[in-house]
């Protein structure tokens, strides 16, 4: 989407160099002054740079995509049309289980962890518990997640990132936000509610 960002905000993509990479090599090459940026996921890489003994906020310089024109959404639950054909009660399990989840995790940051832990106990609790808690502050909670609840969409904005997105891959056409998302599985908005209290 670098182009769509550039476009955004009047930036001559030619004067800037471009250069693939293996994602574990961006922090690494910027800390040692061989790329000057990296277009990265902000909560993989900040946690790169604790990880490796940096100051992601004192020693780097971020840059949202939502800051600069690209309303864009992120991550969300994705299964197979197949499996939401075959096995609907199965997708509403699963989508039910994950909001349940999160909305525990959100009050209780010390119990995801714990349930981290049982599945991987070699990970870093005190780094994993910031990066759960950088989640909820920096993508999840947010002024539009607390008018639809967590897991909602707005249909208007999704076009228009869709639309951004069709754009900046040269896609043929343009999906409605129907064919991507789906409110069938959602619990009720009641049940949707995130109270988020870091602790």
């Amino acid at each position: 989407l670098l182009p769509v960002f550039a476009a955004t905000n009047s930036l001559d993509m030619s004067k800037i160099k471009l250069s693939s990479m293996a994602p574990n090599l961006q922090e690494p090459m910027m800390i040692k002054g061989d790329i000057d940026a990296a277009l990265v996921f902000n909560i993989t890489s900040y946690f790169n740079l604790v990880l490796n003994r940096q100051d992601p906020d004192k020693d780097f310089r971020w840059f949202a995509f939502g800051d600069f024109g690209l309303d864009l959404y992120s991550n969300g639950l994705i299964v197979s049309r197949k499996l939401m054909e075959a096995n609907p009660k199965a997708v509403a399990g699963l989508v039910r289980a994950t909001n349940r989840a999160m909305l525990e995790v959100a009050r209780d940051q010390n119990a995801g962890m714990a349930a981290a832990v049982k599945f991987d106990n070699l990970i870093n609790v005190a780094v994993e518990k910031r990066r759960l808690q950088f989640s909820f502050d920096k993508l999840i909670v947010s002024p539009e997640m607390r008018e639809i609840g967590v897991g909602d969409i707005k249909d208007d904005r999704m076009a228009r990132a869709i639309g951004m997105v069709a754009d900046g891959y040269q896609l043929a056409r343009k999906p409605a936000p129907s064919e991507v998302f789906s409110r069938a599985f959602l619990p009720p908005r009641a049940e949707r509610e995130l109270v988020y209290v870091a602790d």
